[in-house]
């Protein structure tokens, strides 16, 4: 009965164990929102995927790499409106810049939300917008900044006193800080048709660099929304790209689950999917890129409860082992090898090493290498043996030398011994 129990006790403790490697390890914090069709955070696009599904407008997740875009059979070649983030979790080939270009030039748009003026959680603060960059130039289009500079003078005033000083720190560190903020049309364009204002965050700090969008091309590029005292600033770009269109937003969270039903941000989405849109086109998501893929998703595959259910059954299968085990199984036995003649060397070897001073065993190799040398040669003693040897033409005086130390029962190397041996046997029998 004893027995059992520490059966069934090492069982359940190996079982917690492959439990805790299985686990997923949970997530340290909160976590992050993401601008994908599934996530229903503040940064998500849930709301956008179910306020289209809603209105009977086609919608689709893309899971996969932008070369699989034109593969899709369920979509439409012409018509679509391609939704991404920028910048990207998950790396994009130079292919799928090459694809995507394709799709788009044979009569597509891609509404790219891009972190310039404000960076959110999800996006990486050290991008240079080189996504951006590479996917405009794909068009003949360049994105580029101009840095605002600040006076000599206006530093040295900012510095005259200490209570200057703190109120200069107070603001540098509100300007780090988003804030929700509106933008205004700049024109009177078809997709600004009943649009006032637009709501969206921005980061002061990140306005003394203002982006503009520019080409040495023969295209159509309009600047449709900006800030409302600084007209320069531009929010929202709309570029033509052959017969396809990309519309560029600086301010990544237009229609995200938080602001969507803000201002009139509903409103220009619409007037997207009404321009833009194909009769039998589809509103695409660009998932991929932001970890969600038909490959392998590890949050959909802890969750499935088909894999709770087989490692239920095998815990239950394993209890009922255990407690069904029974002695008329005979334990499993050990097959009976004979030693070999080989193995009887070995152990022997072994025995007379592990007792035997390294003095004997040198002077011991000797006599052996002497033996077989009289036995060859026919000599009648060792000192025969000896005058041969140093009389042998090829035979180096130093091998000669280690032999006559281990001979004579002084100290010498075993390894190095054992070498000069070999040699000697070498030259003389071969």
């Amino acid at each position: 009965m004893k027995d059992r129990v520490l059966t069934l006790l090492f069982a359940l403790a190996a079982f917690l164990l492959a439990m805790f490697l299985l686990t997923p390890p949970l997530s340290s914090g909160e976590k992050i929102s993401l601008p994908t069709s599934e996530d229903r955070g503040s940064d998500g696009l849930k709301g956008l995927y179910q306020w289209l599904q809603n209105n009977k407008i086609r919608v689709s997740s893309l899971r996969k790499r932008f070369t699989d875009l034109s593969k899709d059979h369920e979509l439409a070649e012409t018509g679509n409106v391609l939704i991404v983030s920028s910048p990207f979790n998950r790396q994009v080939l130079t292919s799928e810049w090459q694809a995507l270009q394709r799709w788009v030039a044979d009569g597509n748009t891609v509404l790219v939300l891009g972190a310039g003026y404000y960076i959110p959680d999800w996006a990486n603060r050290d991008d240079c917008f080189c996504q951006i960059d590479a996917l405009l130039d794909r068009f003949g289009w360049h994105i580029d900044s101009d840095t605002e500079t600040v006076d000599d003078e206006q530093v040295s005033e900012a510095n005259n006193s200490f209570k200057q000083t703190i109120d200069n720190l107070k603001h540098n560190i509100e300007s780090l800080k988003p804030e929700q903020t509106l933008f205004y049309p700049l024109s009177s364009h078809s997709l600004l048709t009943g649009v006032d204002s637009i709501s969206g965050k921005i980061t002061s700090a990140l306005l003394e660099t203002r982006w503009f969008v520019w080409t040495d091309e023969d295209k159509l590029g309009f600047r449709l929304l900006s800030l409302q005292d600084q007209s320069e600033t531009t929010m929202l770009w709309q570029l033509q790209t052959d017969a396809g269109q990309v519309i560029l937003s600086l301010a990544p969270d237009l229609f995200n689950n938080q602001t969507l039903n803000k201002a009139d941000n509903a409103v220009l989405f619409s007037n997207i999917v009404t321009l833009h849109l194909g009769e039998n086109g589809t509103v695409i998501f660009d998932d991929y890129h932001f970890g969600l893929s038909d490959l392998y998703d590890p949050d959909q595959f802890f969750a499935d409860e088909r894999l709770h259910q087989t490692l239920a059954f095998i815990f239950l299968l394993w209890l009922f082992y255990v407690f069904g085990y029974s002695q008329r199984l005979a334990p499993v036995r050990a097959k009976k090898t004979r030693p070999s003649a080989v193995d009887y060397v070995n152990a022997m070897a072994g025995f007379f090493a592990n007792r035997l001073d390294k003095k004997t065993i040198a002077r011991e190799l000797t006599r052996w290498l002497f033996k077989d040398v009289r036995r060859h040669w026919h000599f009648s003693s060792d000192q025969e043996v000896w005058r041969w040897l140093q009389q042998h033409p090829k035979l180096d005086r130093s091998l000669l030398a280690l032999l006559q130390k281990a001979e004579q029962n002084q100290p010498v190397s075993l390894s190095t011994l054992s070498q000069n041996i070999i040699t000697i046997r070498k030259q003389i029998f071969l």
